[in-house]
């Protein structure tokens, strides 16, 4: 894989991240969205405290060396289970701890974390300062939030939640831009209510010292340049796997490159490369391959693509030549 390019030592290295995203970003993905954008801050799924004390610690925290900067999110509401996670080495190969204070799940409610900890300032504290006593200081410690839960809605408290994070050691704020619903299904509530990106930009001149991370919406690049004037940096969400060459639009907007027209099929040649070393190791095809769906998207043809891989998927022997030929035909059409 060719190496990342050197950001501007005056560039936050938080200007362009990647949102940890449920049963989307895991360790496949991130190694095709460091293969499109050479610059993106990777994150990790949410994973729960207790799946990294009891569950397949290996599978959750495994990566590969080319997916770093990578963040670690960390799922819990337990100091306790904070600093027994904190014990275990391979979290400490992470660039980055971030514990999330947003997700909205049913699941994640019923455990009492994620937004439920916008609700518990005090649990908030107690979790961010044992990650900070307990994690080495050249990893940053950073905390994911909405902009409020329900009816409690106001930026005073906003900005008392932030505040406190920081204080208690929090380097780095990311805000998605609008207020949790608990009993609204989290997917409506990606879309409702509307979004207010005025107070995370409030919060940046509030917080000057503090890293802030706007997220949430952010689908063209020209967006870019009004977020990056008022905050520190950009975390594209849903985007990112609708349209995954989108990464490279942002990346060569942000960073200032120019546009390859060989990108899309050097990264599906080299994340089928990748494919095949994951197959050799006994990985499941369909994840791996399906990650690949809409590499396309926005082409002509991309359907006759889909409709390719979710077959092969779905084969009892994949062929990767079968898949590649095919991504070249199709190229050639577009190009």
């Amino acid at each position: 894989m060719e190496s990342c390019a050197k950001i501007p030592t005056n560039i936050s290295k938080w200007i362009l991240c990647l949102a940890p995203m449920m049963k989307k970003t895991d360790r496949h993905f991130r190694f095709l969205a460091r293969l499109i954008s050479p610059n993106i801050r990777l994150f990790t799924e949410m994973i729960p405290a207790q799946t990294i004390l009891h569950g397949n610690r290996q599978r959750h925290l495994e990566f590969a060396a080319e997916e770093k900067p990578l963040a670690l999110q960390l799922g819990t509401g337990n100091p306790v289970d904070i600093r027994r996670t904190a014990k275990i080495p391979a979290v400490l190969d992470f660039d980055e701890i971030n514990l999330n204070c947003g997700c909205p799940s049913p699941t994640v409610q019923n455990g009492n974390f994620g937004v439920k900890l916008m609700l518990d300032p005090k649990a908030t504290r107690e979790c961010v300062e044992v990650l900070r006593e307990q994690i080495p200081l050249h990893i940053p410690i950073s905390i994911k939030i909405r902009l409020g839960v329900d009816s409690l809605y106001s930026y005073s408290y906003l900005s008392d939640y932030v505040g406190m994070a920081i204080r208690a050691g929090a380097s780095v704020i990311f805000v998605h831009a609008r207020k949790a619903l608990l009993k609204m299904n989290p997917k409506k509530n990606r879309e409702i209510p509307n979004l207010n990106y005025d107070w995370v930009y409030k919060l940046k001149n509030e917080f000057k010292d503090t890293q802030i991370v706007i997220n949430g919406g952010i689908k063209q690049t020209k967006e870019s340049d009004i977020h990056l004037s008022k905050v520190d940096g950009i975390m594209l969400g849903r985007i990112a796997y609708q349209n995954p060459m989108a990464l490279s639009d942002f990346e060569n907007k942000i960073f200032n490159k120019k546009k390859s027209p060989k990108l899309r099929m050097n990264v599906v040649e080299k994340y089928l490369d990748y494919t095949e070393k994951q197959l050799n190791l006994g990985q499941k095809q369909q994840k791996l391959i399906l990650n690949l769906l809409n590499i396309f998207s926005g082409q002509k043809r991309a359907k006759e693509w889909r409709m390719l891989l979710n077959a092969q998927s779905k084969a009892k022997h994949i062929s990767l030549e079968q898949i590649f030929n095919k991504a070249d035909e199709i190229h050639m059409t577009n190009n």
